[in-house]
């Protein structure tokens, strides 16, 4: 069936219908069915969309927009190279400067760049600016995971030596143990799991390696910055508990990753990492917590969670998963409250990559998605801030943790008042605490003049 294609402005757009998500949970977005022929380059819509048809389900369509139609190719690209074909053609209609920027932006979000340019096959009729944005972007890669591991290993070596023990997560977990080339697994930070009381121990050797300390600075979490000689500067996100959120940190805490750790001799001797199925779950939350927050890339915040470099992680880990592995997934995903969004990621991963999950590790997943874990609840557009704070200090295990929620509360960090205020930026963080409360003042005088 072909697309009915539509020209507005001079634009592409297509009628699609969205396919059914049984198990989508959280105001998780209705996703389209274009795809584009690899030999004619040609968009259409896929039958196999058109199946929730046949089970008396009536499809609402809706008009596709360019950065999906962008998204779905570079999708084929990924499915492609797993696959050993060929990448397919650049599709026609989709041209003009606008288009191409967009792309570019789109493909540096998705952090495929260098899993591209290493493939054995090249797109040919790719656009000369997306080729050497495509080029420009892995080039950078590959160089600035180099100088990142050295700055973290140097970092490690002096912790373990000081008897501190740290685990890896997400993604430079992943690059070093799923990867076969760490650099192919794209991303702007360490995240560094510490869980220790001599906080300000682990400070010291922080600065002692040449971090210093950066904007955000939460109870749970705070982020430290190294500038190296490169001319990179290199963040990692110190974790005094599994989540930066109270909440979601107690429930992980009922079968804490800290059990199931795995070693990562190929960044370092010292190094220790998640194991497959924390990561695996971790990841799905992180998607979930991006969808509702959004992701910083160069050119600002991208309010998605559908990175093709996190289906890639989810497909590669999904690939190594023993029966008993997707068994533990389920129940280890059910103790977390994050089911839901495990098994939305992994549709995600399916549909984009052809991820596969057997039938009864699928059939667990779901029985446990049934219900509304706390990361469905938590990240929520229905769940407001105020509720947010009510679920992690409700969460907080002692006095002194609940003190420091409220001290967040009333006095946000640098990284919060900068997206609030972004034309004040450069004023003292006081100063912005003091304009945070005159407009919160207006605000209730003018309510109440109403």
């Amino acid at each position: 069936m072909m697309a009915l294609q539509h020209r507005l402005k001079g634009s592409m757009a297509i009628m699609t219908a969205p396919r059914h998500r049984p198990q989508a949970p959280c105001d998780q977005k209705a996703r389209d069915s274009r795809f584009v022929d690899a030999g004619t380059g040609q968009n259409r819509l896929n039958p196999a969309y058109l199946r929730p048809q046949l089970r008396g389900i009536k499809p609402a369509y809706r008009i596709m927009t360019q950065a999906e139609a962008i998204d779905r190719y570079f999708a084929l690209c990924v499915r492609g190279i797993l696959a050993g074909a060929p990448i397919p053609a650049w599709p026609d209609d989709l041209t003009g400067a606008d288009v191409i920027a967009l792309a570019t932006q789109r493909l540096e979000y998705h952090g495929i760049a260098l899993l591209i340019a290493q493939s054995d096959t090249k797109a040919p009729n790719w656009p000369s600016p997306l080729s050497k944005a495509l080029s420009d972007q892995a080039r950078l890669q590959a160089i600035w995971e180099s100088d990142h591991a050295a700055a973290i290993t140097r970092l490690i070596d002096r912790l373990h030596h000081a008897d501190f023990q740290t685990i890896m997560m997400k993604g430079t977990a992943l690059a070093y143990s799923v990867y076969q080339d760490p650099a192919l697994r794209r991303r702007g930070d360490t995240d560094l799991l510490i869980e220790s009381m001599s906080r300000e121990n682990v400070r010291r050797i922080f600065l002692q390696c040449g971090f210093q300390s950066g904007r955000d600075k939460r109870a749970l979490q705070e982020t430290w910055v190294c500038h190296s000689r490169s001319g990179f500067t290199h963040q990692v996100d110190l974790h005094w508990d599994a989540s930066s959120s109270m909440a979601i940190a107690a429930a992980i805490g009922r079968d804490h990753p800290r059990q199931r750790t795995m070693p990562l001799p190929r960044l370092s001797s010292q190094a220790v990492g998640t194991g497959p199925i924390d990561s695996f779950i971790q990841i799905c939350i992180n998607r979930t917590g991006h969808e509702a927050f959004g992701y910083h890339i160069e050119d600002g915040k991208v309010l998605d969670g559908d990175r093709l470099i996190w289906a890639l992680d989810l497909h590669y880990l999904a690939a190594d998963f023993t029966p008993q592995d997707w068994q533990n997934l389920a129940r280890i995903s059910k103790n977390w409250g994050a089911a839901k969004a495990v098994a939305s990621a992994l549709d995600f991963a399916s549909q984009m990559l052809g991820t596969q999950c057997p039938p009864d590790g699928l059939g667990k997943l779901e029985e446990a998605a049934n219900e509304d874990g706390i990361i469905c609840i938590y990240y929520a557009s229905s769940t407001s801030t105020v509720h947010r704070f009510k679920m992690d200090f409700a969460a907080a295990p002692t006095f002194s943790a609940k003190l420091k929620l409220i001290t967040e509360r009333v006095l946000p960090d640098r990284t919060f008042m900068g997206e609030r205020y972004p034309e004040s930026d450069h004023l003292p963080l006081a100063a912005l605490h003091l304009r945070r409360m005159l407009d919160a003042a207006a605000r209730m005088l003018l309510g109440r003049s109403r």
